[in-house]
């Protein structure tokens, strides 16, 4: 492998790493937020937001963009599977790191350390972080990937369309149904532990909470 064919392998796979990110957090942060915040937070503001106005139609299109992010985590992990452990073995050996070993068994080491590396890097960086951030951030996470993940639903449509009806054909051949996306429904017990939670955020006061419960 060349000087400039590794350069470019390593900036794929760093691009590819990043787009893993981008999409974990998406997946995350769509299941995680709610309408009813989005509908607040543009309430708030002056102007109607385009993003939160895209933002909403995401979360009331779930299952569309959610095939969105699992289409761009198959495709990114089978590109990383692919390129990454070829170019980061050849790069160890190319650092000498593995050169006191005979060729063969250097270069089926440098392959085993290359697919754990790879491995870390992609559980650690680009599944568990991003993950750990969507949940504890919701809002904030849907406003930063809101443009990209829409730029990659624009990309990937054919295909997504194409796996969600697969999807519905599947569960029609089983007797079911889709998931309804704007039927959920909380009952009483969900809503006073709802509240009860956004009292301890102060997001509600105690005594707001005890009125909801005196009311159910």
């Amino acid at each position: 492998m060349s000087t400039g064919a590794l350069v470019g392998s390593l900036v794929a796979i760093f691009i590819v790493l990043a787009l893993l990110t981008l999409f974990v957090a998406a997946e995350f942060a769509l299941v995680k937020v709610r309408r009813s915040q989005l509908e607040d937070l543009q309430e708030q503001r002056e102007k109607p937001s385009k993003a939160i106005a895209t933002a909403i139609h995401m979360v009331e299109n779930l299952n569309e963009y959610l095939s969105t992010t699992q289409v761009g985590i198959t495709a990114g992990g089978l590109i990383i599977g692919w390129l990454g452990e070829e170019t980061v073995a050849h790069l160890l050996l190319e650092m000498g790191i593995l050169q006191k070993l005979p060729g063969v068994s250097a270069g089926a080491i440098a392959s085993v350390i290359a697919l754990l590396l790879l491995t870390y890097v992609e559980v650690v960086v680009t599944e568990l972080l991003p993950k750990n951030l969507a949940i504890e951030f919701p809002i904030k996470v849907m406003m930063l990937i809101v443009r990209p993940l829409h730029w990659s639903h624009q990309l990937f449509y054919p295909f997504v369309w194409f796996l969600n009806k697969s999807a519905e054909g599947l569960l029609r051949l089983f007797g079911l149904k889709s998931v309804d996306e704007g039927g959920e429904v909380y009952s009483e017990s969900e809503i006073l532990n709802l509240s009860r939670a956004a009292a301890k955020t102060g997001e509600l006061e105690d005594e707001e909470v005890r009125f909801m419960e005196r009311a159910f």
